[in-house]
């Protein structure tokens, strides 16, 4: 049996076979610029067992276009196999961005329910996606809608309701905030955190002006030493070997502020990541790793210092409650998004149960 065979008859063990004895079945022949992946074939002909596999296997086919310009869910939409579109990789992927993709016409999934006059998927969709958004012609999708004089008056009235302003509760400005709807942008911003954890947690080890070599009681007036990392001759203090030399003010703002910068960028990192599927294992690091911090810049405070490293200490405290409980109150305010996406799929399969 052939991959499309495979296909056309919904047959996921032999699909499975197939990848077994092929590994790369699913690229072969699929990495064009618009290629007709399998699971636009599977959508096509609204194979939906088959398609879920595929899309679970090759997450990027729900994204490419074929050389008609339409990704696979909309594809199935325009096949009228609702089921792809309702069952299938909506319940394995983030519900907003999905909904969101548009075609070559820059049309959503609303706007193609709408011009088929799909007056189902239009009442499922209503309220989880932005009926103002415009296609590339400046349509919205209640002004395709009213193109046909036979639309459901219904519909038309619910798309105005859907459409008009709504006031923000201050839980849903939040949601707003923190959301990071572009996957390159979310990128983009793990990346320049992760940079900004790093350089810090390195400088907090290698502090401006080294490290004392030796240790000295002698009285600040008597003799002169050389700062481990610098050419420059600095005042000799009591101190002891391994110490900071930077001390004072001046070491209480430069463990401030790189403290705040390396809280700062594990706080962005961890409610960018919060919202998406990750190992437990990458969130229960990351209270260690801040622990790790904390304690290396406190250890290296010198002893005629410490009344510094009390505020410091207190604010360690207060950051890391913050950076832990923050993201905490982000998902609350961002949870309606995951029941929207668990609603809708649970009046989904209502409504194919119901057919």
């Amino acid at each position: 049996m052939t991959l499309q065979e495979a296909i056309a008859a919904d047959d996921v063990d032999e699909l499975y076979s197939l990848i077994k004895g092929n590994e790369n079945l699913l690229d072969h022949g699929h990495k064009g610029p618009f290629p007709n992946t399998p699971l636009h074939n599977a959508a096509n002909k609204g194979r939906i067992k088959v398609a879920m596999e595929i899309a679970i296997l090759k997450p990027l086919f729900a994204r490419k276009l074929n050389q008609e310009g339409f990704n696979p869910m909309h594809l199935a939409l325009h096949q009228k196999h609702y089921h792809i579109v309702l069952l299938g990789w909506l319940k394995r992927a983030r519900l907003t961005q999905i909904l969101n993709w548009k075609d070559q016409d820059g049309n959503t999934i609303l706007h193609i329910a709408a011009f088929e006059r799909q007056s189902e998927i239009i009442d499922l969709l209503l309220g989880y996606m932005d009926v103002n958004e415009k296609n590339f012609q400046g349509h919205t999708a209640l002004e395709i809608f009213e193109l046909n004089p036979s639309g459901s008056p219904d519909i038309a009235n619910r798309f105005r309701s859907a459409g008009r302003p709504k006031r923000l509760s201050v839980s849903e400005k939040c949601a707003n905030l923190c959301r990071i709807p572009d996957e390159s942008a979310r990128n983009a911003i793990l990346v320049v955190s992760t940079l900004i954890a790093a350089a810090t947690y390195q400088a907090a080890l290698s502090p401006p002006g080294g490290y004392w070599q030796d240790s000295s009681s002698n009285p600040p007036a008597n003799s002169t030493a050389i700062a481990a990392n610098s050419s420059s001759i600095a005042l000799e203090k009591p101190h002891q070997a391994g110490e900071i030399i930077l001390s004072g003010s001046k070491l209480f703002l430069y463990e401030t502020c790189n403290s705040l910068a390396f809280f700062t960028s594990i706080l962005t990192i961890w409610v960018t990541t919060f919202t998406v599927e990750a190992n437990p294992m990458f969130f229960s690091a990351l209270p260690f790793l801040c622990g790790a911090f904390g304690m290396s810049s406190l250890i290296q405070i010198p002893k005629n210092n410490e009344a510094a490293g009390y505020p410091l200490f207190a604010l360690y405290v207060f950051l890391m409650i913050a950076g832990f409980c923050l993201p905490m109150g982000v998902n609350r305010c961002t949870n309606k998004f995951s029941r929207y996406g668990s609603d809708f799929r649970q009046s989904i399969e209502r409504k194919i149960r119901s057919k």
